[in-house]
């Protein structure tokens, strides 16, 4: 987990693994821009102790409903979020104004701190730390199938096919969701939602399209 002042600090282009921030500010979205008219938004983001950063979000929803929460933006696999040197002509300052701020792309998650403590089986508040090996420490490495942390119904481990990006991709589009239509982020709503994705997404890769009872 990388703080805002480490991440200033890092060169152009350093992949992220994972930050804590409140989402303070969101502006307006962009559709079908560059060459795979894909959509573009800007937000700001701040920390506790009132550090600033912009963040530049390529090919996500509309992140509106984030405005005001506390999330953790974080890589998969190693891919989503990387430092971004950029610079603008200020007309206040009447000079060239260079600013490090946070590119993150499509496989960039944004996660609501308390469904991603969930996910890393962690009561605790997430702890900036200097690098990223320290974070794979904290969050367990995204490769390796999950492992239940409160067993269910008796299992006493997670499906060995589930892996940890596909959770925290189902997790990440339930959140969106559940916020979009206005639903609390309890505990419930967000495990009942993500895992049905997860359940409808193993079935569609077994070539069954038909709904099953339990999911109409």
């Amino acid at each position: 987990m990388q703080s805002i002042p480490q991440v200033q600090n890092y060169p152009d282009q350093t992949p992220i693994d994972a930050i804590q921030i409140t989402v303070s500010g969101v502006y307006e979205r962009r559709t079908d821009v560059g060459q795979y008219k894909t959509s573009v938004q800007n937000a700001d983001g701040v920390d506790v102790a009132g550090n600033k950063i912009r963040l530049d979000v390529w090919g996500h929803p509309d992140l509106t409903p984030l405005k005001g929460k506390e999330i953790v933006l974080h890589s998969v696999n190693g891919k989503g979020v990387k430092v971004k040197h950029s610079s603008y002509f200020s007309k206040k300052e009447n000079k060239e104004v260079k600013q490090v701020g946070l590119e993150v792309s499509k496989a960039g998650q944004f996660q609501v701190v308390e469904v991603y403590h969930q996910q890393a089986g962690s009561e605790m508040p997430v702890k900036a730390v200097s690098s990223p090996s320290e974070a794979i420490q904290t969050r367990g490495d995204t490769n390796l199938p999950v492992q239940a942390q409160n067993p269910v119904k008796g299992q006493e481990r997670a499906n060995p096919g589930i892996f940890g990006a596909t959770v925290g991709m189902s997790l990440n589009n339930a959140v969106h969701a559940l916020t979009a239509v206005g639903q609390p982020l309890d505990e419930d709503n967000v495990w009942k939602l993500a895992s049905k994705l997860i359940r409808v997404s193993q079935r569609l890769e077994r070539g069954d399209l038909y709904q099953e009872k339990a999911d109409v």
